[in-house]
């Protein structure tokens, strides 16, 4: 089964993103593989995990950083090994519905941020059986880890409350 990623947009850190040029069916951009390869990005490290697996992915992301693979060798690894495609959706929208219109085997999208959720109505009307899945932006600036701590192989720790401490604060203050 083929799987297209799409995140937000471009890592912020200039030289960060991978530049495809015309190496990856016409998307410039890999989505969450930085340029050098490393764990200690968040996100990449997440998806990584999400794609190979926990244990997997750490010994993935090793081999590639000791044997100093690139942000292009590793997406097209991953696309190769994995059928797995990652794409930003910022500038790319109308490629994005192209792509997926002209490979029909491409049949489950995951949506990771707030900006590729927008995309999902847009998806949804392309009448073309998509499974869309979405998820929150798998980087510290999604607030909290919660959603990726099962999958990621380093535990960064829980920096926010959970929910449930929040509504107990109100329903006391409610009672008084």
């Amino acid at each position: 089964m083929s799987i297209l990623i799409i995140g937000d947009d471009d890592y912020p850190t200039k030289g960060l993103s991978t530049r495809m040029a015309d190496k990856y069916c016409g998307f410039d951009i890999a989505a969450f593989i930085p340029s050098e390869i490393s764990d200690k990005i968040d996100a990449f490290r997440r998806v990584i995990s999400l794609i190979y697996g926990k244990i997997e992915a750490e010994q993935q992301i090793g081999k590639w950083a000791t044997l100093s693979k690139i942000g292009t060798e590793v997406a097209l690894e991953i696309l190769q090994e994995k059928d797995v495609m990652l794409v930003n959706k910022k500038h790319n929208c109308c490629k994005i519905k192209k792509f997926l219109k002209e490979n029909c085997h491409y049949k489950t999208v995951i949506l990771l941020g707030g900006e590729a959720y927008k995309f999902k109505n847009t998806l949804e009307k392309l009448s073309i059986g998509l499974t869309i899945l979405s998820y929150p932006h798998p980087s510290e600036r999604s607030g909290d880890s919660i959603y990726w701590r099962d999958i990621d192989y380093i535990d960064i720790g829980t920096k926010y409350n959970k929910k449930e401490d929040l509504k107990k604060v109100f329903i006391i203050e409610k009672n008084k």
